[in-house]
């Protein structure tokens, strides 16, 4: 079922709940290596959730790997189970998987969040979010990360 209230009432007291439809549409504009070659990246994406009690991570999802594109057409989709949306986010980062990015700092080229509060309004809409990639903040890097992220989610 498509996120909704799990109480049965307006929501407002009771966690946002359901499944989760996530398409991963594509990224565009991804920087070039350190060795100015274009990336091979994928995109792994995970929901995280956050409370008062801690913090948890569902098991992260991987896109194929494309061979050396800035803009790669994943097209990969997904469900994925959202035990309260007011608490969670989709975490995204982007790696380069050639040969030549034999650490993390040159294989990472960026990472965004949304937050899925934000879909809480539209439950059962589809909706197409791009998000911008930036520099990591779990993983640092010299080299700016430059991108955009589109997802569709539902």
């Amino acid at each position: 079922a498509p996120l909704g209230t799990s109480n049965g009432g307006d929501g407002e007291d009771g966690a946002v709940a359901g499944t989760l439809r996530v398409r991963i549409v594509r990224a565009s504009g991804l920087r070039l290596t350190r060795q100015g070659k274009r990336p091979s990246p994928c995109l792994k994406l995970s929901i995280s959730s956050f409370s008062a009690s801690g913090a948890s991570m569902e098991a992260p999802f991987s896109t194929k790997v494309w061979s050396k594109t800035q803009d790669p057409n994943f097209n990969e989709e997904f469900d994925a189970s959202v035990n309260n949306a007011l608490q969670s986010a989709i975490d995204v980062t982007v790696w380069d998987r050639s040969p030549h990015a034999t650490t993390t700092s040159e294989g990472f080229l960026g990472e965004c969040t949304f937050y899925l509060a934000d879909l809480v309004p539209l439950s059962g809409q589809a909706i197409t979010q791009d998000l911008v990639l930036r520099q990591g903040r779990k993983h640092p890097t010299s080299v700016p990360a430059s991108g955009v992220v589109r997802l569709q989610l539902q």
